[in-house]
């Protein structure tokens, strides 16, 4: 069991490499949708690193939870607590 509340926002450990893809701040022109692909790939596994993809989900209920969700569990790996709003 965890959030007694709807969910109203989630935030993924990856979220910001993966919404920007191959493009960063450079402005640098691609030859291919290739080279993009190799480009956004690197850029993925260099800021994962070695460490899981994580997920954090809050409600109004004040509870925040940190799931994993490529884990073969099902539950949250933990419940953070002394959150207000």
């Amino acid at each position: 069991m965890s959030h007694g509340h709807w969910v109203n926002s989630l935030a993924l450990s990856t979220d910001y490499v993966l919404r920007t893809g191959a493009f960063d701040h450079t402005g640098k022109q691609f030859s291919s949708p290739e080279e993009m692909k190799k480009v956004a790939l690197e850029r993925y596994n260099k800021m994962r690193g070695s460490a899981p993809e994580r997920l954090v989900s809050g409600s109004d209920d004040r509870t925040m939870y940190l799931w994993e969700p490529f884990n073969s569990s099902k539950s949250y790996k933990t419940h953070m607590t002394g959150h207000q709003q």
